[in-house]
């Protein structure tokens, strides 16, 4: 992607790097070349907890996991931010 030099011609910085976005995307990322790093992300079980239906659960579990996909997400931790209710806990 090359931008024409225009009026953002100037926000390099000085440095070389020209664009938007400067030295962070210099160089972007190669669907041909290895990542030796992980992408996660993490999930509240409140999300879902929050949909009214087993449809509408389902939906969302699929749109979450289509946008995943397509941010190259390695790992997606699901936590529990509710704390559950023991047998022990009866007062």
């Amino acid at each position: 992607f090359e931008r024409s030099q225009g009026a953002d011609s100037g926000r390099g910085g000085g440095n070389g790097v020209s664009g938007r976005f400067g030295a962070v995307m210099s160089k972007l990322p190669s669907l041909n070349m290895p990542r030796h790093d992980t992408v996660s992300i993490a999930l509240p079980t409140s999300i879902i907890a929050n949909a009214q239906t087993k449809e509408l659960k389902t939906y969302l579990c699929g749109q979450l996991a289509r946008a995943a996909a397509i941010h190259a997400v390695d790992e997606i931790v699901i936590y529990e931010d509710v704390p559950s209710q023991s047998s022990e806990d009866t007062s």
